[in-house]
């Protein structure tokens, strides 16, 4: 049993190495069962492995092609090791951080959720796309208005409002595009 809480802003592990690599475990662990079992069995290593097991018989461990897979073997599981270990980016981060005893913390996904609603308002914006990422938040603004300048101003303002409202810690930098009208 767990003594403390489990943290609201955590790296997560990185699924996608972690699942290649139990993949390629669990496919060669099972290609080795079944060439293990039916040389066991029959006495024979299996057909569709017989000329490829000859072959690889023939080659001398010393030899270069040998030391090249090996090496490439090798640096490919450490590569995969070590990205299943280490954990993956933050998926959200504090807010609110003040004397009072407690974590309060949002996800990046609804960080970028309440700056697109606070930026579609701002007068001049068609449209906003908004991704959050742990150290800084784009901003894809759409206008039909041909100062973008002055667009561009305004967003900023109103993002750097919505982020203040919140004080998430750190506060995401700001990546502003603005697209005018054509």
């Amino acid at each position: 049993m767990r003594s403390s809480p489990t943290p609201l802003v955590h790296r997560p592990a990185r699924k996608p190495a972690a699942a290649l690599l139990g993949g390629a475990w669990l496919v060669g662990g099972l290609g080795g069962a079944w060439l293990l079992i039916t040389r066991m069995t029959t006495g024979a290593w299996p057909e569709q492995a017989a000329a490829p097991i000859a072959a690889l018989a023939e080659r001398s461990i010393g030899s270069p092609a040998v030391a090249a897979a090996s090496a490439l073997a090798a640096a490919v599981g450490l590569l995969l090791m070590l990205l299943a270990v280490l954990p993956g980016p933050r998926d959200g981060r504090q807010m609110l951080a003040d004397e009072v005893p407690g974590v309060t913390a949002i996800p990046h996904a609804d960080l970028a959720r309440h700056l697109r609603a606070r930026l579609v308002q701002v007068d001049g914006v068609h449209s906003a796309r908004v991704r959050v990422v742990p150290s800084r938040a784009r901003l894809d603004i759409r206008t039909e208005v041909e100062d973008v300048d002055q667009v561009r101003s305004e967003v900023r303002a109103a993002a750097e409002a919505a982020i203040a409202e919140l004080g998430p810690s750190p506060a995401p930098r700001l990546r502003i595009r603005v697209r005018g009208a054509r």
